[in-house]
């Protein structure tokens, strides 16, 4: 014990107690662990990955892809890129994860793919965001890809005008 964390003296003894569970019970206890981070906002600011984890394990789908984005959204804003890119991509992966938390991680993925250059990826992801309906997706990905006509028909965010515009000067 350590302040009021628990710890094992081994890793081994924590993977023998850790196989003494049922998968049910394992689920329970990732959910539960993965409750407590969440229930203190203060606490879980600092440790989204680790309550993300915990519901990813727990098969807790919805929570899972909640602190799995803000979790991604947390690691782009500190320019941790690749590990933003897992936890989007993880997102992505769950087949009952709700469809905005999709699109969100779908469309931040694409940002990140842009940011390093990575254009061909970026453009999937956007063309992924805007199948699950994100308009700002869409004006990215017809400024990713000059896209002279949609670039034409405005309607762009405020965020994205300057871009829509320096784009449809530069072509």
């Amino acid at each position: 014990v350590s302040g009021d964390a628990y710890r094992f003296t081994h890793p081994l003894m924590q993977e023998a107690v850790y196989e003494t569970l049922s998968f049910k019970q394992r689920q329970n206890w990732h959910t539960a662990i993965g409750d407590l981070f969440a229930s203190d906002p203060s606490f879980q600011e600092k440790h989204l990955s680790i309550a993300a984890y915990h519901y990813l394990r727990g098969k807790n789908e919805r929570k899972a892809s909640e602190f799995g984005r803000r979790a991604g959204d947390r690691a782009r804003q500190h320019r941790e890129y690749a590990a933003a890119t897992e936890f989007y991509q993880q997102v992505l992966s769950l087949s009952k994860a709700p469809a905005v938390e999709k699109c969100q991680c779908a469309e931040n993925l694409g940002d990140v793919w842009m940011i390093q250059g990575e254009y061909e990826s970026a453009s999937k992801d956007y063309e992924q965001a805007v199948k699950l309906g994100s308009e700002e997706a869409a004006g990215k990905l017809a400024i990713l890809k000059r896209d002279i006509t949609r670039l034409s028909q405005g309607g762009f965010s405020d965020t994205l005008n300057h871009w829509a515009e320096g784009t449809r000067a530069w072509i």
